[in-house]
């Protein structure tokens, strides 16, 4: 069965979630300003020991996706017409070290894809780039979410990939309004993009 959603009513969803909850995603953009600048501030005083230089990526990766994980859960909650930071929302960290895990297999996937003349690269990081919901909301472990996400993108891959093309559109576009529209445009496309994860998941009815 081919997967449909349809982009305007996602990215209107996302669009009014965005006014919505404003505030909250604005306090989890300014932390990862934050630490995007003091990841920046100290790979520079350590840019030239390769030792400290390997030990500050590998800090900043685990915070990251502590970070990536809470705009996950965000975006899921607003999605679902949750207050996001509501409930149990810090009960994602008991599934770090899954996060974690899938995140380094998806990267190693995708990037031995575009190693393969690129177009099996964009392929699979579509295929499987719905592992970070999964986990989160449906509280999978690495190879199931990834062979979930396998699952629920099947006959939709040209869809999302149009709609990629259409979501990056959106903050290059927030970019240019000097910044300032990011604010605007990443909550905008974070929500919009959970939204087309529930829509896979209940048009599959797998999980």
């Amino acid at each position: 069965m081919e997967s449909k959603f349809l982009v305007k009513e996602v990215l209107s969803f996302g669009w009014n979630a965005m006014k919505k909850h404003f505030l909250f995603f604005l306090v989890l953009l300014i932390a990862a300003f934050l630490i995007g600048i003091t990841n920046q501030v100290v790979s520079k005083s350590v840019e030239n020991n390769i030792l400290q230089t390997l030990v500050a990526l590998v800090i900043f990766f685990l915070i990251n996706t502590a970070l990536n994980m809470a705009f996950v859960k965000a975006s899921l909650q607003a999605s679902n017409n949750e207050e996001p930071g509501s409930g149990d929302f810090f009960s994602f960290f008991r599934l770090y070290i899954d996060y974690l895990f899938a995140s380094v297999l998806y990267s190693l996937i995708c990037l031995g894809g575009l190693l393969l003349l690129i177009v099996p690269g964009v392929i699979w990081s579509i295929q499987f780039g719905q592992f970070g919901y999964l986990i989160i909301d449906k509280g999978l472990n690495p190879i199931e979410a990834l062979k979930k996400s396998s699952q629920i993108t099947k006959g939709a891959k040209f869809a999302l990939f149009k709609f990629y093309l259409w979501t990056t559109l959106i903050v290059v576009a927030g970019a240019l309004c000097l910044v300032i529209g990011l604010l605007a445009a990443l909550p905008t496309v974070l929500v919009a993009w959970a939204c087309v994860y529930r829509k896979l998941l209940a048009q599959k009815a797998i999980v």
